[in-house]
């Protein structure tokens, strides 16, 4: 005969796992799945590094957690929109998960309009934390050196001085300022990279803008980012503009024998990105070094790699590939195991001129 079989939840069922006519038995009895929809859980993870950072810093007092832990849970769906609904965490497994190396958190958000599907992933914002009497200054200003994050203070004679940071999360396009910098100190913000040590500074107060909701980026043609031509530097003629000093030049470094750009390097790179994706006429000379632990072919490659992976991550940030030139610096290697060897510089020049093209210019091939 035939019976009816009622879901003991509301939600939307799947597929039929068996025909019309299967003999049903207990260890065939699967019909179908029904997926709840409202509520509906969304699952993350803190790895145990997040996790003993956070305990850390709330233990010296830097981080303060709100009562009885209530975070408010905020999704950000993968077009960037924000979901509308707020929720809250349900569940956190105690156990650690060897595999993956984290703790499973499940947060529970209202889903009224079915709006979010299992199996979807999204982002989590855990809100309610707050960092007390924190530093807070943009992102553009932080720099990165051989050893660590620097930003550029105004001293009392108006000249520039190189004061490291240890830098913390980012907040929005600002990033948390742990140590190195104390109330009513005053930084350069704009134009960082071609500041020097010790030059006189003309500056004026900083105004934040306000936030504008950017028209939608064009998607970029389907063009190689690699430059298989690396050159030496043209002379100048007469009509060319004079070459940025070195001492103008970023510098992003490396892992021993890695051409891989590390989070924080990438990050570094935001700054000169924005400048030249707000500057048509500004460009940049790309120059990879290694150290001497190499065979010179292996060190060739390894340079002209790194210069790739700075160049690509400037690009994926907003500049456009004819604003960056791979160039064949005069010497690749330094000193073995030496830090300031494993680099990559990045140099401010000119576009070149109508009718010139800068040798090392992207090349347009088919993507591989």
């Amino acid at each position: 005969g035939y019976t009816t079989i009622n879901s003991p939840l509301t939600g939307l069922s799947s597929y039929a796992k068996l025909q019309e006519g299967t003999y049903l038995s207990a260890s065939n009895n699967l019909l179908t799945y029904i997926a709840q929809l409202d509520p509906i859980w969304v699952n993350f993870s803190i790895s145990e590094n997040e996790f003993l950072r956070y305990r850390d810093e709330v233990q010296r007092g830097v981080l303060s957690l709100p009562k009885d832990n209530a975070f408010d849970i905020e999704v950000v769906m993968a077009d960037g929109s924000i979901y509308p609904e707020r929720g809250h965490i349900g569940f956190a497994d105690p156990s650690f998960s060897k595999e993956p190396g984290t703790f499973l958190v499940r947060s529970v958000l209202a889903n009224p309009r079915g709006q979010l599907r299992p199996g979807q992933f999204v982002k989590v914002n855990v809100i309610g934390a707050v960092r007390p009497h924190s530093i807070v200054i943009p992102q553009r200003a932080v720099q990165q050196g051989a050893k660590s994050h620097f930003v550029w203070v105004v001293g009392k004679d108006g000249k520039a001085e190189q004061r490291p940071v240890v830098v913390g999360t980012w907040d929005g396009d600002n990033w948390f300022i742990l140590d190195g910098l104390k109330n009513g100190d005053a930084i350069v913000i704009d134009g960082a990279i071609r500041v020097s040590g010790g030059a006189a500074l003309k500056t004026t107060p900083f105004a934040p803008k306000p936030e504008s909701i950017a028209a939608p980026r064009k998607a970029a043609e389907p063009m190689s980012i690699e430059q298989t031509q690396m050159a030496e530097p043209p002379k100048n003629s007469p009509k060319d503009p004079p070459p940025t000093q070195s001492r103008d030049a970023a510098k992003v470094y490396f892992e021993k024998d890695s051409d891989v750009l590390t989070p924080q390097g990438a990050q570094a790179l935001g700054p000169l990105a924005r400048m030249l994706a707000g500057d048509p006429m500004l460009a940049v000379d790309i120059a990879g070094h290694t150290d001497k632990s190499g065979g010179s072919t292996r060190n060739a490659q390894l340079a002209k790699d790194r210069a790739k992976a700075v160049r690509a991550a400037l690009i994926a940030q907003g500049a456009r590939p004819e604003q960056t030139n791979l160039k064949m610096p005069a010497a690749i290697t330094g000193g073995p195991g030496n830090v300031e060897a494993r680099r990559v510089d990045i140099v401010p020049t000119r576009v070149a001129q109508a009718g010139k093209k800068a040798l090392g210019g992207p090349e347009a091939t088919a993507p591989r």
